[in-house]
């Protein structure tokens, strides 16, 4: 069984973004992703729980990975 975590973030001036941070975290096992946070252009921050999308409170990056760590600690086997 495959699985990775991935992490792309940055600091970005644009009209579409909320603040000027962006990321994208995902967790994939066996070529799907389980859990998934990003502030996407249009859709803000939200977060993606196997095929499950929510809302996403951004409090901070260091709030993000704890917030991230737990969901994917909660689907890892």
């Amino acid at each position: 069984m495959a699985a990775f975590c991935k992490l792309l973030s940055g600091k970005f001036q644009s009209p579409y973004l909320l603040r000027a941070t962006a990321y994208r975290l995902v967790y994939v096992r066996n070529g799907l992703r389980v859990v998934g946070f990003d502030n996407e252009r249009g859709k803000g921050d939200h977060m993606h729980l196997g095929r499950v999308e929510r809302p996403y409170q951004f409090k901070g990056v260091a709030q993000l990975l704890e917030d991230f760590a737990v969901e994917v600690n909660k689907r890892r086997e």
